[in-house]
């Protein structure tokens, strides 16, 4: 149950409990005043009727001897030689007695049906009273639990900002006040700004040796390309070429962390983009001419950076290729482009996360440094795209398979059609 619901049905709940207990103890209270009040005026007129039948020898016209409608509890009462008095309901009558000189019982009733009547009027004004006073709290509640709650979402909708990856967000600047939730938000904000300063720090170093690495990594693919041939020197090349590509992708996710690269934009289509990326990933040897189908649902027009979408898409074929395996399709649907694989599909750590810089999720996908889905989503955030994780359902004989969908922005136009590209 949210908040805002909680606490308005809370203090409902407990100001009808208050206000149902004030009222039984004010109607407790008024009954027996009623009561007694009924009590004391027939007892009254009693006094007035003896004193007058001792002095005059006449009963008043409002006292009867030895009434014969007298309730039997009354009549032995008084023929005890008790004065009494006794409360009838229906008909609301109050009777008093005692006995007098011969025998008899001289006894009055007095009708107390008003005094019922006010008890039942002020019962009705008490219900009207709890009602007015349960919604009147009822209402100031949900005033009050409402701002807490809209404080409360802008302070949770900036918590999962922070998160997604923008430390840059501040709590407090979103929830205001100066109370108990402000000071939370603070201490999210102190947190926040602890964890930016350590990843900056931690970002800087990775910087700093990349770039004390690049001079002596160079150097050594250069000495390993004089070796003689053999097979000790293509298992050296080989892992001198592995240290120099991460050398290379750790000062892209370097410059991609902190540098503001101008974007060259170029009005193309997406099928071209696909294209080109997959071309340029067939080029640089990391997979075989045939090992990716690339088709074309629906096409369209894009106004982006080709050079970057070219170098996002690289990375994502490398790694369908190298962590998924075949069947490798390359989907064009308007402004998406969907690279799936034949893997196993990612950890849930990747579908919830996303990419990790040197996370390379479970031991399924493969080996390698974790930088390539990192780069591609710096890339992604450099020309205002998208990258989303998925898996693909599992079939009969194909376990589902890895899908990332890298989403372009905006259109300049848009074209239909459908065939497939073999590349």
């Amino acid at each position: 149950m949210k908040l805002a619901v909680k606490i308005p049905l809370t203090l409902a709940l407990v100001t009808v409990a208050l206000g149902v207990a004030l009222a039984l103890y004010i109607h407790v209270s008024m009954s027996a005043f009623t009561d007694q009040a009924a009590r004391d005026e027939a007892l009254a007129q009693l006094r007035v009727a003896t004193k007058a039948l001792s002095s005059t020898g006449t009963v008043p016209d409002f006292a009867v001897l030895d009434d014969p409608g007298m309730p039997s509890d009354l009549r032995a009462a008084a023929a005890a030689g008790q004065r009494a008095s006794l409360l009838l309901q229906a008909p609301d009558v109050a009777w008093a007695a005692e006995p007098v000189t011969g025998g008899k019982v001289l006894a009055v009733r007095v009708s107390w049906a008003d005094s019922r009547e006010t008890l039942a009027a002020l019962d009705r004004q008490l219900a009207v009273g709890v009602a007015v006073l349960v919604g009147v709290t009822g209402l100031l509640a949900v005033g009050v639990t409402r701002g807490l709650a809209r404080r409360l979402g802008a302070a949770e909708r900036s918590a999962r900002e922070i998160a997604d990856g923008d430390l840059s967000v501040r709590v407090s600047e979103a929830v205001g006040g100066r109370d108990e939730v402000t000071q939370l938000a603070r201490t999210v904000d102190a947190l926040a700004e602890s964890m930016q300063e350590r990843l900056a720090s931690e970002k800087r170093v990775t910087a700093d040796i990349a770039h004390d690495l690049r001079t002596p990594v160079t150097g050594l693919v250069t000495a390993a390309g004089l070796l003689p041939d053999g097979r000790p020197t293509e298992l050296v090349r080989s892992q001198a070429q592995r240290l120099w590509r991460l050398v290379e992708d750790l000062l892209e996710v370097a410059r991609l962390d902190h540098v503001d690269q101008p974007l060259d934009e170029q009005v193309t289509t997406v099928s071209a983009l696909a294209a080109r990326g997959v071309a340029a990933a067939v080029a640089s040897g990391a997979l075989a001419g045939d090992a990716v189908t690339v088709s074309v649902v629906r096409d369209a027009e894009c106004s982006t950076d080709p050079r970057r979408v070219e170098r996002i898409l690289v990375n994502l074929l490398v790694n369908a290729v190298r962590h998924g395996g075949a069947p490798v399709r390359c989907v064009v649907d308007g402004l998406a482009i969907a690279v799936s694989d034949g893997g196993q599909g990612f950890p849930p750590a990747i579908l919830e996360h996303g990419a990790r810089r040197f996370q390379t999720g479970a031991a399924d996908r493969g080996s390698g440094h974790g930088l390539g889905l990192t780069i591609a989503e710096g890339q992604a955030r450099a020309v205002g795209a998208r990258l989303s994780y998925a898996n693909a359902e599992a079939s009969e004989g194909s376990p589902g398979g890895a899908v990332v969908t890298l989403t372009l922005p905006g259109a300049a136009g848009e074209a239909t059609g459908r065939h497939t590209l073999g590349v």
